[in-house]
């Protein structure tokens, strides 16, 4: 279990990815790339199962990303409970280098993707700022509730 993690007042420059949260992570355990670990249905819920709850990124600035500004995959059995990004700051480099924004099997190399979110409970994303990415700025699915800058928008499919 992840739980009531904050990260506040930080720089990053040249990273990969700077945010990234990813419940199919394919490294380290024997069945790392099994069918189990890769499946996107939801399963029973065991020990195996991990859980996140509760992490906040404030007074954050990123320069000269690379792959994506955030990747967070949460599993549908056991969504992300809450994120919360306040006063982000997100831009790619010029010649971004396409990378994989994540450990994940299937996922890909990526150029300046934006904001990736899947399977979170709670969104919370006030004063969030990305410039120079291509595609959309927020790729956002199976959020069951999303507020931006103080205005609740609802659940997102």
């Amino acid at each position: 279990m992840v739980e009531g993690i904050c990260f506040e007042d930080i720089s990053m420059d040249h990273v990969r990815t700077p945010f990234v949260v990813n419940s199919y992570y394919n490294c380290c355990d024997p069945d790392a790339h099994s069918d189990y670990v890769k499946c996107k249905s939801p399963l029973p819920v065991d020990e195996r199962t991990p859980a996140v709850n509760q992490l906040t990124f404030r007074n954050i600035t990123c320069t000269n990303c690379h792959a994506a500004g955030a990747f967070l995959y949460g599993l549908p059995e056991q969504k992300i409970d809450c994120i919360e990004f306040d006063h982000v700051s997100i831009d790619y480099a010029d010649q971004a280098l396409p990378m994989e924004p994540a450990m994940m099997d299937d996922l890909g190399e990526k150029a300046k993707m934006g904001i990736y979110i899947n399977n979170a409970k709670k969104l919370i994303l006030n004063q969030v700022s990305i410039q120079g990415n291509e595609g959309e700025a927020f790729d956002l699915h199976n959020i069951d509730s999303l507020v931006r800058d103080g205005e609740e928008r609802g659940k997102i499919q």
